[in-house]
């Protein structure tokens, strides 16, 4: 018989003990199979003493150079049995990065083997694309970045099936997804980085909480404390389509507190 497993994404812009204290408190509450980080700002020495404290999971961390930005890190229960992937983009780092690997800080590639066959769990942290004054970065973004990395999910997906979670930085639809008109020339809401997001869609891949949610305006950013008119749905669950069937349930977790994101997740049957 399928057993349900959780897959969980959330951009704690910065794993604080504050925000450790929340994801302990989902552990003991509903016990996720996999939990993904973006933005920890944390060296791998201090996520490893504060994961420390959670014996039923095994950590891998992908700390940024330098640690203060970025920063991705996942918890996968005991019980799930993975390999941890090599990630090469072959591409140059952004300039923020000290890194010779673009992925550092960035990416997270797990095989998770299930009891008849296996499929592959990428975490990422996309690169923001800045604002008008940072062309820069928008270039790299469009022209670099999801060039190298939508290639990169292309080719697992020639051996396996694919679950992308976390903050892909791209709100796909203007009129559902951001909160704002005035937003439409916002980091995220480019033509360019748009369409690069929806040109994998268009090759059969299926953002999940939007299938399972087609009419709901959501968002899983809400910018800072004094910002709350601001909403986009920049976080995301991305599956091959020979997961679909497997897909239980989609979620947003609105009442997560600690961050100016929420958590996304999903339930799987394995």
């Amino acid at each position: 018989m399928a057993s349900l497993h959780s897959i969980i994404a959330w951009n704690v812009n910065g794993y604080t003990p504050k925000i450790h204290e929340i994801v302990t408190q989902m552990i003991d509450e509903s016990s996720p199979s996999i939990l993904f980080f973006t933005e920890t700002k944390r060296d791998e020495g201090e996520m490893r003493r504060l994961f420390g404290s959670l014996p039923n999971y095994t950590p891998v961390i992908n700390s940024h150079i330098p640690v203060h930005m970025h920063g991705v890190a996942m918890l996968v229960r005991n019980d799930v049995r993975f390999n941890t992937l090599t990630v090469n983009l072959n591409i140059q780092c952004r300039r923020d990065s000290k890194s010779g690997n673009a992925g550092t800080g960035r990416i997270i590639a797990v095989e998770v083997f299930t009891p008849t066959d296996s499929f592959v769990v990428v975490g990422t942290y996309t690169p923001n694309s800045g604002g008008a004054n940072t062309p820069a970065k928008l270039e790299y973004r469009e022209k670099v970045w999801d060039v190298a990395f939508y290639a990169f999910l292309q080719d697992i997906r020639k051996q396996r099936e694919i679950v992308w979670i976390g903050d892909a930085n791209v709100a796909p639809d203007l009129t559902i997804d951001i909160s704002l008109n005035s937003m439409s020339s916002w980091a995220g809401c480019r033509p360019g980085e748009r369409g690069n997001f929806a040109g994998i869609l268009n090759d059969g891949w299926i953002d999940a909480w939007r299938k399972e949610h087609p009419d709901v305006k959501e968002y899983t950013w809400r910018g800072n404390k004094d910002s709350r008119k601001y909403g986009m749905r920049i976080d995301h669950i991305i599956i091959t389509p020979g997961l679909w069937t497997k897909i239980n349930s989609t979620f947003i977790c609105h009442t997560c507190p600690g961050s100016d994101h929420v958590p996304v997740g999903m339930y799987m049957k394995l």
